[in-house]
């Protein structure tokens, strides 16, 4: 397949080699350096540098970022943007802090789906032993003791489905 891209004011044709697929980026182009020589006429084009400084303080680190800048201006190389590492962090901190907050939001979601199915399965319980309740009432058994048996067994399902439940999920997160 063929296509063709506007670079430096006129149409080049290339040869499209493959597809990268990418969901958050714009459509974009890749092509060899040499590629590129050829079609813009300049030779070693950098888009990123890497600074290594001992002085991590914003003010320090944006007063060299301005005097880099500076200095590549008046050799006429014009800067589009910079990123600091701390910025950099802070943006992928925030990335994985919604990722986060939104996996445990999902996990109250389903822990509130069990407690409602432990709910259910107690109440069905309770209704098919209505009548094991009232001859147990029959033989001195006051409500308290009834209640304390529901309880009992609703916290005995639990603690029993809680252990089963993290073996199955570590078993599928590997």
């Amino acid at each position: 397949d063929q296509i063709t891209l506007g670079v430096a004011g006129r149409a080049a044709h290339l040869t499209v080699v493959g597809f990268a697929k990418q969901k958050i980026a714009g459509a974009m182009a890749y092509v060899a350096p040499v590629t590129y020589q050829k079609l813009t006429g300049q030779n070693e084009q950098y888009t990123n540098f890497r600074l290594v400084m001992q002085d991590h303080t914003p003010a320090a680190v944006a007063a060299v970022a301005k005097q880099i800048e500076s200095a590549l201006e008046q050799q006429h190389f014009y800067v589009t943007g910079h990123i600091t590492e701390q910025q950099l962090r802070n943006e992928v901190d925030g990335h994985f802090t919604l990722l986060i907050n939104v996996l445990l939001q999902v996990a109250l979601l389903i822990a509130l789906v069990g407690m409602f199915g432990l709910g259910s399965a107690l109440a069905s319980q309770v209704v098919q032993r209505t009548a094991e309740f009232g001859v147990m009432r029959s033989v001195g058994a006051d409500s308290a003791s009834i209640m304390r048996i529901i309880i009992m067994e609703g916290v005995f399902i639990a603690l029993l489905s809680w252990p089963l439940a993290l073996l199955v999920s570590v078993f599928l997160s590997k």
